[in-house]
């Protein structure tokens, strides 16, 4: 069995006591992204996979600042290593060549939060290709949320660029230092990223809050009454979520914050007010009232947009009444007036179509 630790080869001994010469030979580096990084993880990934055995990994991601395009980064490419719930950690340590990863750990009894491989590192420094494999059970990791934040939010990504470019003046040599440096910028960045509103595809226990965002997604214009819940029980409302996920068409997505669902997009093919033809699934969103304002709405757009598009769907169809704000929001998206109409209560509509061909 691989000794684990810096002690694993007798120069990593004194790699490991002589803390100066490690420092020179390994110093904090910050590269212009390159664009071989997510191939690099590709393959590195699909080695792991054949050493390790899949039946043994929950998951396998690309973490770190290599992971967002256009991002600079120190030129090593960070792995996060889920396991299988009753995956042995020392069979693990034992599948992966002692001549080319470095087993680190903290403790003798190993937990997967607490095991690093390093590849890459040699006795006169860097390899050409250097890697950080983290070892964790399955869950939902701070660098996760971190990664994908960087990535949706560009303004931040160069921050963080800007930020370890400027450390390297007084850290370039002191790695502890040079990481809780950038500590403050990366909290507060994954705490915003937990608290962002997360989409995904609606799945069939969501389908009981649907009689919800169906009366959030009703117009109602300032000085108005709200109208009764029961009214979604109106033949001509209650079309849209009626035994959803049954019909041609039925699509969703939603929007999750801290836990909590808080908005909702959703098609069917019905015979409603922004109803075209057989082939056009017609959209209806809400979001809750204390949420908007956000974007949320947008983002689940564009995730339901995409799902048509996975489905084979060419357009998409909605009604929306002529003096709702959420008219200029359509048209920001894409979709086009192509009638109008008048809805069981009087009002008069838009019908609006939207291309799905990018």
């Amino acid at each position: 069995m691989p000794c684990c630790g810096w002690h694993s080869r007798e120069y990593y001994l004194d790699l490991e006591t002589d803390e100066e010469r490690r420092a020179r030979i390994f110093p904090i580096i910050v590269s212009e992204y390159n664009p071989e990084w997510p191939h690099w993880y590709a393959e590195e990934k699909e080695r792991l996979i054949r050493m390790i055995g899949s039946e043994n990994i929950a998951r396998i991601t690309h973490i770190g600042s290599t992971s967002v395009p256009g991002l600079a980064a120190k030129p090593a490419v960070d792995i996060l290593l889920e396991i299988a719930e009753n995956t042995d950690i020392e069979s693990l340590i034992a599948a992966l060549p002692e001549s080319e990863y470095i087993c680190l750990r903290e403790q003798t009894i190993p937990t997967p939060d607490r095991v690093v491989f390093l590849k890459g590192y040699t006795d006169t420094g860097f390899a050409e290709r250097v890697f950080h494999i983290h070892v964790r059970d399955y869950g939902d990791w701070d660098e996760l949320f971190f990664r994908d934040y960087l990535a949706a939010h560009p303004e931040a990504a160069a921050k963080y660029a800007a930020l370890k470019k400027k450390l390297l003046n007084d850290y370039q040599n002191d790695r502890d230092g040079y990481t809780e440096a950038k500590d403050e910028f990366i909290k507060k960045h994954t705490i915003r990223a937990k608290n962002e509103a997360k989409v995904r595809v609606m799945r069939e226990p969501d389908y009981k809050c649907l009689p919800e965002f169906l009366y959030q997604a009703i117009f109602i214009p300032e000085g108005v009454e709200p109208p009764q819940r029961s009214i979604i029980n109106e033949p001509e409302i209650f079309i849209y979520i009626k035994d959803f996920g049954t019909k041609q068409g039925d699509l969703g997505v939603v929007a999750e914050q801290n836990g909590q669902m808080i908005g909702a997009a959703w098609t069917r093919i019905i015979p409603a007010y922004g109803h075209i033809d057989d082939k056009t699934p017609e959209l209806a969103i809400s979001v809750l009232p204390e949420f908007r304002g956000n974007g949320v709405g947008m983002k689940l757009m564009k995730k339901l947009f995409t799902l048509l598009r996975e489905n084979g769907y060419k357009q998409t169809s909605l009604s929306v009444q002529k003096d709702n704000p959420a008219v200029r929001f359509y048209k920001r998206l894409g979709y086009q007036i192509s009638g109008e109409r008048v809805d069981h209560a009087g009002h008069e509509d838009f019908l609006m179509v939207k291309c799905l061909r990018e």
